[in-house]
């Protein structure tokens, strides 16, 4: 079914260009950030093997589990406001994330970060291709987008880098907890790159696509708690072993839940995933 795309008169072209590369930068330096980091959160914090896992994780969990839900709820409501609200988000994860004195803090941190960019990837991919109704304009601008999104991937450790060289007081004596860890900063930066996507964003053209599409709550609650618990299995393993009781009821669990989103999909009017598509050819990797 084709979608019509309503498109504001209001608000530069331009603009929502920025705005849209600008969020997919932010949206994977602040994906990409706890990989780089990960040594430096290792003796930052000291956690567990699964806790180090967690910070990552949580962040990837973010963006996994709802993605396909805020394409759609910016498709209903509007994308602009929800790039606002992935902006924001941003800068309360990124904030929470430089400022965070514990483990638990930090992953709590990067679940905020996660939502953030799940919202912003989609969002700021379907800005852009809104106001690019030619076919090979639209190719070239999401060529773009990806360039952009790659741009992320670099800036990432280098940020991580030097921020944790020139910005780190180390502490008095050797072995001494540092006085100011400088990889702080990096998430300093990244907050200000989101009130900047923010401010940005309100020159922005609003778009929706909303005719005839509703939220598939069923399959969105038992896909996002269908990963939580594989995820959940996954981490603990790490600590506990893969025959623990909690890590195979988890898995168990997860289980059950994903195949009943499989079921939900196949019946559903407006499913959140066309399962009927992998049977097309076209989006086939074998051919």
């Amino acid at each position: 079914m084709s979608q019509t795309i309503t498109v504001s008169s209001r608000g530069s072209v331009r603009a929502t260009f920025v705005a849209a590369y600008s969020a997919v930068t932010l949206a994977q330096i602040t994906n990409a950030l706890p990989g780089a980091l990960s040594g430096t959160f290792a003796a930052e914090f000291h956690p567990s093997g699964a806790g180090l896992t967690w910070i990552a994780g949580m962040f990837l969990m973010g963006i996994v589990v709802f993605e396909l839900s805020w394409g759609l709820l910016g498709d209903v409501l509007g994308r602009k406001k929800l790039l606002y609200a992935g902006a924001a988000l941003s800068v309360v994860g990124s904030v929470l994330a430089a400022l965070a004195p514990t483990t638990e803090m930090m992953i709590f941190a990067q679940a905020v970060g996660g939502i953030a960019a799940g919202i912003l990837f989609p969002i700021s991919l379907s800005m852009i291709a809104a106001i690019t109704p030619d076919h090979r304009a639209r190719a070239r601008v999401i060529a773009t987008w990806a360039g952009f999104l790659s741009l992320g991937a670099v800036i990432s450790p280098l940020l991580a880098c030097l921020t944790a060289q020139l910005f780190t007081v180390p502490g008095a004596a050797a072995g001494a907890p540092n006085v100011f860890s400088g990889w702080r900063v990096a998430y300093f930066v990244a907050a200000a790159v989101a009130v900047v996507v923010l401010l940005v964003a309100l020159r922005a053209k609003d778009s929706a696509a909303a005719e005839g599409l509703k939220l598939d709550l069923p399959g969105q609650f038992t896909l996002a708690l269908g990963l939580i618990a594989v995820l959940f299995a996954t981490v603990e393993a790490v600590d506990a072993g893969f025959g623990a009781w909690d890590v195979i009821v988890s898995y168990a669990v997860g289980g059950i839940l994903l195949v009943l989103f499989v079921v939900i999909e196949t019946r559903t009017k407006e499913p959140l995933i066309h399962l009927s598509l992998f049977k097309n050819s076209a989006y086939s990797i074998t051919g």
